[in-house]
């Protein structure tokens, strides 16, 4: 046989499907084809890319036709979906039927929900895992609609598109609410039928019901979440490991595909919450699991994600909220030089993530990332100062920061200036405005943060930028009422008229945030009652 045909037949052998997902095809390795996403991601823990549509599938682009068949199948991979395409014949993607308000929710969620509780920060967590996980587990299934629902009542338009037209706010609340009830059902049965097998979508569960309670503005009901979440991490990070980091009993392991989602997605979403809880409510009983990150120390971030992780983490081991949980903490298996660094001090390791996110930023900052550099700019500010007075018990210790604080308000009206969506299922910048309206006492400084929680209604999970006002501007009278004259300058203010601390009663809506408690010259008093002892005019 002559050489041409055998070489001919031999590249023919070699001929690869372009129907397997976008994940397998990048990583070159065969794709059973399961939809809605791959076992063969799904089973090792990665995130699957769906599946390219069928007109995708079959007819080149004009661009891509001039090219040749190997060039065509890594252009065609580039420009897959990111989640599962909702489209009309939605309800038989489903192993239930979904009615047509259901499909109508699902729809909302993935076009415009998800990108709003993901904030600053696009992450995969709210535009493909929860939607992925939903596809194959009824309970998040039904509190992702319930969520959809509920924001959708929230904004101006609803589920106005092309396709859906505008619905009252009271009747999306209503099915809201109607679905919530439903998923929690669902979850208890997954809960009860599963024993501790699928500990990662019982923990995805409970963030969500915290989500929904946070955009409800129930908040009771999110802390009896977000506490009943902790008290199964510690029960399922005791159980579920042991020296050798073998699953115990009917337990998801720690080192399994559910164990690695849980660790390196679920743990530090549930961390970002309890800074954010901790930050206004009185929480001290809520302490989260010693687990070090399992992320390597470069010179330089990866993502503005990774810089956000990483500080959040120096931030717990500063306001001292983990916990060693005993013999049955697991040993990580992270690099040599994180180790290392976990040893340093907080302000360590604060310097050396400043320098850090400073090359970050000079080599990756675009303007698509551009809300988010601002963001890790403002917390680089504010974090330096939580740390420098970390052990000073004076208030007026704060005026030396007065450029800082003036700084970060700067940086905080560039970013008001971008547009960005009025909700967020994580903290942001609500939470640092407040912090800046109540601990800088220049006056001007600290009303130009005023007038920024004020100019545009925020909610950002527990934060509500209208109740941040009242009880800073509720601060700021208590300690200029003090003052003989008009207040000029922070020096004016003296120590012992200064707030150190108040207890906030959030309420049930934006507008009934009270504060309660006053502690503020070594003494305490109630709001309304009377001022502390010694108080001076």
């Amino acid at each position: 046989m002559p050489k041409t045909e055998l070489a001919i037949r031999k590249r023919a052998k070699h001929t690869r499907s372009n129907l397997g997902c976008g994940t397998c095809r990048i990583r070159r390795v065969r794709c059973d084809r399961t939809h809605p996403v791959c076992q063969r991601c799904s089973s090792t823990g990665r995130v699957c890319d769906g599946y390219p549509t069928q007109q995708a599938a079959s007819t080149p682009s004009p661009q891509a036709s001039t090219e040749n068949n190997g060039q065509l199948i890594a252009r065609r991979t580039a420009s897959l979906p990111i989640a599962p395409r909702i489209s009309s014949s939605l309800q038989t993607s489903f192993p239930e039927s979904l009615s047509d308000e259901e499909t109508r929710a699902f729809h909302h969620f993935r076009q415009s929900t998800a990108a709003d509780l993901a904030g600053e920060f696009a992450t995969d967590f709210w535009g493909r895992l929860v939607l992925q996980v939903g596809h194959r587990e009824p309970c998040v299934r039904h509190l992702t609609i319930a969520i959809s629902s509920l924001h959708a009542s929230l904004v101006k338009d609803g589920f106005s598109t092309s396709l859906y037209p505008i619905l009252p706010a009271e009747d999306l609340r209503r099915r809201a609410v109607a679905q919530y009830t439903k998923a929690l059902h669902l979850f208890n049965q997954h809960i009860i039928s599963k024993q501790g097998s699928s500990f990662d979508v019982t923990m995805l569960c409970s963030l969500l019901c915290m989500t929904f309670e946070w955009l409800r503005t129930n908040h009771n009901a999110a802390l009896v979440h977000l506490r009943s979440i902790l008290r199964l991490v510690h029960e399922w990070h005791e159980t579920s490991t042991g020296s050798t980091g073998r699953s115990t009993g009917n337990q998801t392991s720690y080192w399994s595909p559910s164990g690695h989602l849980i660790r390196t997605t679920l743990f530090p979403m549930l961390r970002r919450t309890m800074m954010e809880v901790r930050s206004i409510v009185n929480a001290d009983d809520m302490v989260f699991p010693a687990i070090e990150p399992e992320t390597s120390d470069p010179d330089t971030f990866s993502s503005v994600v990774e810089a956000r992780d990483s500080l959040f983490v120096i931030l717990g081991d500063l306001y001292d909220f983990f916990v060693s949980l005993g013999p049955a903490k697991p040993k990580i298996r992270s690099r040599q030089q994180t180790s290392a660094q976990k040893s340093l001090s907080p302000q360590a390791r604060w310097d050396l993530w400043s320098t850090r996110l400073k090359r970050f930023l000079a080599e990756s900052a675009t303007q698509q990332n551009l809300a988010a550099s601002l963001t890790l700019r403002i917390w680089q500010k504010t974090t330096g100062i939580m740390l420098a007075v970390k052990d000073v018990q004076e208030e007026v210790v704060f005026d030396i920061f007065t450029d800082t604080f003036e700084t970060i308000v700067d940086l905080s009206t560039e970013l008001y200036s971008l547009p960005r969506s009025g909700l967020s299922a994580d903290m942001s910048i609500v939470a640092v405005l407040y912090f800046v309206a109540t601990k800088c006492r220049h006056p001007v400084i600290r009303r130009r943060a005023l007038g920024l929680l004020t100019a545009a209604p925020r909610r950002e999970g527990i934060w509500q930028s209208e109740g941040a006002a009242k009880v800073a501007t509720e601060i700021m009278e208590i300690e200029e009422g003090f003052v003989e004259g008009e207040v000029t300058k922070e020096t004016d203010l003296k120590g012992i008229a200064r707030v150190s601390h108040a207890v906030v009663d959030l309420g049930g809506e934006d507008t009934t945030w009270t504060i309660r408690t006053v502690m503020s010259g070594g003494e305490t008093w109630h709001r309304g009652l009377h001022p502390p002892f010694g108080m001076e005019n």
